[in-house]
């Protein structure tokens, strides 16, 4: 297929850089180009440093295109919430473009109630299922979550691959994070049922994780939710006591 560049400003990341493409029918496409960050990649290995990841045998790479493309078609042929590239050109990924698109951290903190719970639900369930085919994300954080209005919740940008035997547990405290950082109060409830619902993790690693994580974005724009991370880890646990 051919594409071709217009003028707009791309959208740049640690990882990529995004340039704004069009087909032959004016179709509006991202063209995902890979560039280099040792800073980020660094950063990231003092982060999972911190949170313990490392110590319990848990590993991290940045993951070629080639393999983003494989993974996130195979994701979707399986019916999970990820948005698949429509075509590759050597490192070069083309994904589609949604302009009502919204990360969680802009989503989560004007919905409603019962809307931060069906997205809250849409997460965890997909994860949940994710990670019964064996397959891990990586790297969920706010801006690789999105709220796209036809489709509800969708997951993006599968650059960092994590492994290991905390692989599952990381994932699942970096999400239940950001989710808690959006919604607050809205969702507490939501997560204490729907993360002890399935017994597919161990829950005592999990919350390790995702107590860190308050402690160390506290001085960022995800954090001051240390209170409520408190909260939902109280409820966690009551919770599976109920249940078991």
């Amino acid at each position: 297929m051919s594409w071709k560049e217009i003028k707009r400003d791309p959208l740049i990341g640690e990882l990529n850089v995004n340039r704004f493409v069009k087909d032959d029918k004016n179709g509006l496409y991202l063209q995902r180009i890979p560039k280099e960050n040792r800073r980020i990649l660094t950063s990231i290995q003092h982060e999972y440093g911190y949170m313990g990841f490392n110590d319990a045998g848990g590993k991290f790479r940045r993951r070629k295109p080639s393999e983003q493309f494989q993974l996130t078609r195979k994701a979707a042929f399986a019916g999970l919430r990820v948005l698949p590239p429509i075509d590759e050109e050597g490192d070069t990924t083309i994904y589609p473009f949604f302009t009502d698109a919204q990360t969680l951290d802009q989503y989560l903190p004007q919905a409603s109630p019962e809307e931060a719970e069906r997205i809250t639900y849409q997460i965890f369930d997909d994860l949940r299922r994710a990670h019964q085919l064996g397959i891990i994300y990586g790297d969920r954080w706010s801006h690789n979550m999105l709220v796209i209005p036809q489709y509800g919740f969708i997951n993006v940008d599968f650059d960092i691959e994590i492994s290991g035997p905390p692989a599952k547990e990381l994932e699942l405290a970096q999400a239940a994070y950001y989710t808690l950082s959006g919604g607050r109060e809205k969702v507490l409830s939501m997560l204490s049922q729907i993360l002890v619902a399935k017994n597919w993790f161990n829950l005592d690693m999990m919350e390790t994780f995702l107590q860190r994580h308050s402690v160390w974005f506290n001085e960022t724009k995800f954090g001051g939710i240390q209170e409520e991370t408190g909260v939902l880890i109280d409820l966690l646990n009551r919770n599976n006591r109920d249940i078991t």
